[in-house]
């Protein structure tokens, strides 16, 4: 019985690590040709490793690509969608947990928003945008993103609190603030 199941394990750890070769084969071969030259990048006859190992690319990217923006852009976007996973993870504790007054009307309104397709308000988004002078800013990201993320990100907050026992999410927020309390006092 001991023996199946090591064969079972060893099975089981082999088609993993060959599905782990073949998901990370793609950002190896990126990787790699990040150090070729573009006549062998886009060659007919590819090749694995560099034939002529060169820094020209990264050099363009840093040097004449602009590349610091769009690190900036990346980063504030990124920014502005851990925020949104924070608003929509409040916002679905409170649905799940909370009783209040309006709450089934609220509720029905983020269902009713999620089924109207985004392709039908992208034209009159973009057209608002456009006049409130948005188009092109970080603000009009952050407004896009959220109005275009934010029901999913809601219910799926909200039904996982729902899953979650009461006492589970108090012990959770009680051991934080009491290791940042005493932490805190350790300066």
């Amino acid at each position: 019985m001991k023996r199946k199941r090591m064969i079972a394990q060893g099975i089981l750890i082999a088609a993993l690590l060959v599905i782990g070769c073949l998901v990370c084969f793609p950002f190896f071969w990126m990787i790699l040709s990040s150090f070729k030259t573009n006549l062998e990048i886009g060659s007919t006859v590819p090749t694995f490793f560099p034939e002529n190992p060169t820094l020209d690319n990264f050099n363009e990217l840093f040097a004449d690509m602009n590349f610091s923006k769009y690190l900036v852009n990346t980063l504030i976007v990124t920014l502005y969608s851990m925020l949104s996973v924070l608003f929509n993870s409040m916002a679905g504790y409170a649905f799940a947990k909370f009783r209040f007054r309006g709450q089934r009307f609220l509720f029905i309104m983020v269902l009713a928003t999620m089924m109207i397709p985004s392709q039908v308000t992208m034209i009159p988004m973009y057209l608002l945008m456009n006049q409130a002078g948005l188009t092109g800013t970080y603000t009009g990201i952050a407004l896009l993103q959220n109005m275009y993320a934010q029901e999913f990100g809601l219910l799926m907050a909200g039904a996982t609190v729902m899953i979650i026992p009461v006492i589970i999410v108090y012990a959770i927020f009680q051991k934080q603030i009491i290791r940042g309390i005493s932490l805190s006092s350790y300066k």
